[in-house]
C-alpha cells in the first residue's frame, strides 16, 4: 500500500523533531535507583535511600552527557489505520515494522546497530475514545503491565507520566527489574534485566510501549526514552 506525505511538511516535521529531541535529552531529569545489598547477601532495588545497614550502589536512569545532533536524526513513519505516525530516533538505529494479521495493530521495533544492549517496541491501536477517559485507560494499561512485569515487591522501581510534545495525550512508563538477571556479571544475547513498560494515550490512538535495556545509564536508554516524547500524527494520500 503506498502513501505519501507533504515533503514541505515532513522536512519541517524532521527539523522539529530533531531539535527537541536534543533539547529533550539535556533536559530530562536524572532518575536514580539503588541497588541495596543486606548482610545476609539479598539484593533490592528501590526509589529510596538503602538502609545504613547494607551496601548501596546508585544506578542513573540518565546519563547528562547524551547527545543527538540534528543530522543524526532519522524520523521513522508507521502507517497505520489511514495515518501516519511519526517517531524520531538517532539515524544510527535499525528499525523494523510488524502489521498484525487483521491490521488491528502495528508494531515498530528500533535498536542501535551498536552500543548497550537495548530494543524499543511501539504497538499502535486503534481506539474507541469515547469509550474509556485518558486517565482510565492508562490506569488498566498500567494494571495489566504490573501483572505482567511484577516477578516481587522489589521489582517494580519507580514511575513516570510524561505529556508528548506533538500530541494532546498521556504517557505513563514504570521501572521493572528482574533481580535475578541483574545479579549476573555476564548475560546473554537477549535477555534484559530491566523493562520500562507502559502506554501514549491520545485521541483515538493507544501505544503499548516497552523499552528492554540492560543499562538504564546508557545513552541508548536516554534517547529511547526521548523518543516516545517525538509521536506525531499526519493524514497519509492513500
Amino acid at each position: 500500500m503506498l502513501f505519501s506525505i507533504n515533503q514541505s511538511n515532513q522536512r519541517l516535521t524532521l527539523v522539529s523533531i530533531a531539535v527537541l529531541l536534543t533539547s529533550l535529552l539535556l533536559s530530562l531529569p536524572s532518575l536514580a535507583i539503588n541497588k541495596c545489598v543486606s548482610d545476609s547477601g539479598k539484593v533490592g532495588y528501590q526509589d529510596m535511600p538503602c538502609p545504613e545497614a547494607s551496601q548501596s550502589d546508585v544506578i542513573v536512569v540518565k546519563e547528562q552527557n547524551a547527545r543527538v545532533q540534528d543530522n543524526q536524526v532519522q524520523v521513522i513513519s508507521v502507517l497505520h489505520q489511514s495515518k501516519v505516525y511519526l517517531v524520531g530516533v538517532p539515524k544510527s538505529w535499525k528499525s523494523r515494522i510488524n502489521h498484525s494479521p487483521s491490521g488491528d495493530a502495528s508494531t515498530l521495533r528500533v535498536k542501535p546497530y551498536s552500543g548497550s544492549d537495548m530494543t524499543l517496541l511501539m504497538t499502535f491501536i486503534k481506539i474507541d475514545s469515547r469509550e474509556f477517559s485518558q486517565t482510565g485507560l492508562l490506569d488498566r494499561v498500567m494494571l495489566e503491565t504490573d501483572m505482567k512485569y511484577m516477578f516481587s515487591r522489589d521489582s517494580k522501581l519507580n514511575s513516570h507520566e510524561l505529556t508528548p510534545l506533538f500530541l494532546d495525550g498521556k504517557v505513563r512508563l514504570t521501572n521493572y527489574v528482574d533481580p535475578v538477571i541483574a545479579s549476573r556479571k555476564k548475560l546473554t544475547k537477549g535477555e534484559y534485566a530491566y523493562v520500562t513498560a507502559g502506554a501514549l494515550v491520545s485521541d483515538g490512538l493507544l501505544i503499548n510501549i516497552t523499552i528492554l535495556s540492560n543499562h538504564l545509564g546508557s545513552d541508548n536508554y536516554a534517547k529511547a526514552f526521548a523518543a516516545v516524547h517525538t509521536v506525531n500524527v499526519q493524514s497519509a494520500n492513500l
